[in-house]
């Protein structure tokens, strides 16, 4: 009878210690150059739009889904270099 008295106890304590979710921060392209030595930046929106997804959290899913888009963002912004 003393357990059941302190089960709602356990739960709403445990529900009180929800971890915080840290303030958004990113370092650019991960192991990858921001972009080439004429365009120094060229990528690193697309790899700041990358980690923000990934600071949301989420599913594998989402994450595999945020990794493509990563791909196919970067190499649009490739395209976009003037050819000389």
């Amino acid at each position: 009878m003393r357990i059941l008295a302190l089960l709602p106890l356990l739960i709403l304590t445990g529900c009180a210690s929800q971890p915080r979710l840290r303030p958004f921060a990113t370092d650019g392209c991960t192991l990858f150059p921001n972009g080439t030595s004429e365009y120094k930046e060229l990528w690193l929106g697309c790899c700041v739009k990358h980690d923000r997804k990934y600071w949301m959290g989420g599913t594998k899913a989402e994450r595999l889904k945020a990794d493509r888009e990563l791909r196919i963002a970067s190499r649009r912004s490739g395209s976009l270099i003037p050819r000389s």
